[in-house]
């Protein structure tokens, strides 16, 4: 009995079929066992990854510094209260600035207090007089009002000339040497530059370095100390 056509080629097709599965089997079975060389990973679900840390996080210095009010002296710590009366025209224009400071009328301030200084000459005869002493603290005061205002730059030039100004008047200079490097602890924290944070984080240590140096027992001391840190820290993680 002969096959047809069609049983001939059902039988040629499983043939091939058997072949291809032979060749399949007989290849994986010469191929090395991967088994025990390819360890499992497991790969857990839902984990936070957490970012890394540098040795100082900048940061810290938002969080690490809380800043106070600049240094505010009282009119009795300027010199000039009512009860030491009759001052001198540039004591009363530094006395009326800082009514207007308080009152946060700090445009007409800024001029009251440059009208304390405007023309002065300062001469050694006078390094003891009220009216010395008006003329180099309305600098402080110009600086109170340009901090108000938010214009550091000036603020802290005002600082500086009035530090440049005297020798000799304690509480101020510990009161200018704080405020300075507060404000430069300011502009480390809120510069966008890199470069200026840097800048401002080195002035800072110099004035925070100055004020322990001279007031090492001062109130504010244990916080200079502490401010001191943060900043070299933020220096010696940026320079690396």
């Amino acid at each position: 009995m002969q096959m047809s056509d069609r049983m001939r080629w059902k039988v040629w097709i499983g043939v091939i079929s058997i072949c291809i599965l032979v060749v399949i089997v007989v290849y994986a079975r010469m191929m090395p066992s991967n088994e025990g060389h390819i360890p499992r990973i497991d790969i857990p679900t839902n984990v936070k990854h957490k970012r890394k840390q540098t040795s100082f996080n900048r940061g810290e210095i938002a969080t690490k510094i809380k800043f106070n009010v600049m240094v505010v002296p009282t009119k009795a710590q300027y010199g000039l209260e009512e009860a030491m009366q009759p001052l001198g025209e540039r004591s009363s224009r530094l006395a009326r600035a800082l009514d207007l400071i308080r009152d946060g009328e700090l445009e007409k301030a800024l001029i009251m207090a440059e009208g304390a200084i405007e023309g002065y000459r300062f001469s050694l005869e006078d390094i003891a007089t009220l009216e010395t002493l008006a003329v180099c603290r309305a600098h402080f005061a110009m600086a109170l009002a340009l901090y108000k205002q938010g214009d550091l730059d000036a603020a802290i030039d005002s600082l500086r000339s009035y530090l440049a100004s005297v020798d000799t008047d304690d509480y101020f200079i510990q009161a200018a040497q704080w405020n300075l490097a507060l404000i430069f602890l300011e502009v480390m924290r809120s510069a966008n530059r890199e470069e200026a944070r840097f800048s401002a984080a080195r002035e800072a240590a110099t004035y925070l370095q100055i004020f322990l140096n001279e007031w090492p027992d001062h109130p504010a001391a244990s916080k200079a100390r502490s401010y001191l840190t943060c900043a070299r820290a933020y220096l010696a993680a940026t320079e690396k």
